[in-house]
């Protein structure tokens, strides 16, 4: 224990874990993004089947976003859905806010 803190180390200090998608790195490749919507625990979030979540990937991340999606594109694709849900009422509008709650748990907020 001594050795620890000699060298530096503090061991009472924990390192925060990465809870978001990207799991650290700076970018995440589209089969990966899809595996992780095809996951069973993300129907918790929208109700809806693994197929269906598979697809979000391509609406939300067209070709315009190329192989990769970058740590900001997330980001901004929340953006653009929280503007969209205020001009939307009713069935769409909760279809928008279960895609905001789902960016939102594959960012870890």
């Amino acid at each position: 224990m001594k050795k620890e803190i000699e060298k530096g180390k503090n061991p009472k200090k924990e390192i925060p874990k990465n809870t978001s998608g990207f799991g650290g790195k700076s970018h995440l490749s589209r089969e990966k993004f899809r595996e992780w919507l095809k996951r069973p625990e993300q129907f918790k979030i929208t109700k809806t089947p693994s197929r269906e979540r598979a697809k979000l990937e391509r609406e939300l991340f067209g070709s315009e976003y190329g192989h990769y999606i970058e740590k900001g594109e997330p980001e901004k694709a929340l953006k653009k859905l929280e503007i969209e849900k205020y001009k939307t009422s009713g069935v769409k509008r909760e279809k928008i806010e279960k895609k905001i709650k789902l960016i939102k748990k594959f960012l870890g907020k």
